[in-house]
């Protein structure tokens, strides 16, 4: 029967077998990751051709307003690109229900279109998106 000490040592030697085998699949998907490649940015609500977002007399239905986002450097392929609001600020405090939609469209390996988007009576004054694109 083996000793306590056996039986440490051989444990021992199998974490250590288990570490190195760990590092080498690591150092095998970071080889991989290494050619992902992340752009990031922000783009507000335009002021020009936009104002059917904040005058009162204009709002009401559906409206959308797009804004071109090109990248610095263009990807090899199309990426993956993820939108959130970053700041907004919304219009008529007698309102008790606020509607803004952002989001990607028309994506390519140069660029994409930004939209904002509301409905209903929801009035947007002003709006700031980030966005990551991601391609690998």
């Amino acid at each position: 029967m083996p000793t306590v000490l056996q039986i440490i040592s051989g444990l021992g030697v199998a974490a250590i077998i288990a570490a190195i085998t760990y590092v080498v699949r690591l150092e095998k998907r970071m080889g991989t990751l290494e050619s992902i490649k992340v752009q990031t940015g922000e783009a507000g609500l335009p002021k020009e051709n936009a104002a059917e977002f904040w005058d009162e007399k204009r709002g009401g239905g559906w409206r959308k307003v797009t804004v071109p986002v090109t990248f610095e450097e263009p990807f090899k392929t199309r990426p993956v690109v993820m939108v959130a609001l970053k700041r907004f600020d919304l219009g008529d405090f007698r309102s008790n229900i606020h509607r803004i939609g952002v989001g990607a469209e028309n994506i390519s390996a140069k660029g994409f279109q930004l939209y904002f988007e509301t409905w209903h009576e929801s009035l947007i004054y002003q709006a700031v998106v980030s966005w990551i694109a991601v391609s690998g």
